[in-house]
């Protein structure tokens, strides 16, 4: 597996003049012609180039929308895993079949055996192909721990640290490792950042590793104010204390729009639009943003 190229960025090298992301794979959908899943998955087009962060949990699901939103995986420019779950890399094969030589760029862990706590028995969560068989469609892995610009006006978040004391560490999941099963804090979590022609747009997976922490991560990496997030926030199980603090962080640091999807929760939402007002936008599979 080849070295990602990183790069430590200034505010100047993330400036992109256009600026789409389309909400390719979520649970819910938003227009008549898609269908949903459990997973998710993004299409970033910006300045005429074309991107994939995550791929859904199925192909027929994955390919369907894809389809429907018109996209040409032969003309993509790189694909972004935010973590090792089978929810995200789901449709991998389809994109693999579509160019070779596609780059992928993923967290080093992304590989690890992944499950989640059950009451029988763990439950196996992580890849569901083998990275030899993606490798033999075309595809290049990039692997780095750390920050990465793959293209101008995008950078992957590398390890994001714990930085607040609300967001506590990921709870139910699981690596299976020779002696056994011990706690996964989910390291392999990353985001994007997108500098738009407002301010930053930040893409979540499931921001297992905490939104508030991820945003920190952004503005300290970029030096910019977060314009937009959108994506996965994994509270659906969190306390009423940790949802109200995190809405109060989107509130207070002026974020504009708030785009919940996948792992969400409805209570969180619900919470959500309380705080945040019109700040709050509704969305699904087939949702469109242009910034």
């Amino acid at each position: 597996m080849k070295q990602a190229r990183i790069s430590h960025l200034r505010a100047s090298h993330l400036q992109v003049s256009h600026l789409q992301v389309s909400v390719v794979v979520d649970n819910w959908v938003a227009q008549r012609d898609f269908r949903g899943e459990h997973g998710l998955a993004f299409c970033i087009e910006k300045d005429g180039k074309s991107f994939l962060f995550d791929t859904g949990q199925s192909i027929e699901i994955f390919t369907h929308n894809a389809a429907a939103l018109g996209m040409d995986f032969t003309a993509l420019e790189g694909v972004f895993l935010s973590h090792g779950h089978y929810d995200h890399t789901g449709g991998l094969p389809a994109v693999a079949g579509g160019r070779q030589g596609l780059p992928v760029y993923l967290h080093p862990r992304v590989w690890q055996e992944k499950y989640a706590a059950g009451e029988e028995r763990p439950r196996y969560i992580g890849l569901p192909w083998q990275r030899e068989e993606l490798e033999q469609k075309g595809m290049v892995f990039f692997s780095s721990p750390k920050p990465v610009e793959p293209a101008p006006g995008l950078m992957l978040s590398g390890e994001i640290p714990f930085s607040t004391d609300f967001a506590g560490r990921p709870q139910g999941f699981l690596l299976k490792q020779k002696e056994g099963f011990r706690d996964d804090h989910i390291l392999d979590e990353q985001a994007l950042f997108i500098k738009g022609p407002q301010g930053l747009v930040v893409l979540l997976g499931c921001g297992h590793r905490g939104v508030v922490n991820t945003l920190r991560q952004a503005v300290k990496l970029t030096g910019e104010r977060v314009q937009a997030v959108i994506g996965g926030m994994h509270l659906e199980e969190s306390s009423p204390e940790t949802i109200a603090a995190t809405a109060g962080y989107l509130r207070e640091t002026g974020v504009a729009l708030v785009a919940p999807l996948h792992c969400t929760g409805p209570e969180a939402v619900f919470t959500l639009r309380e705080i945040l007002g019109q700040r709050l936008k509704p969305a699904g599979a087939g949702t469109i943003f242009e910034f």
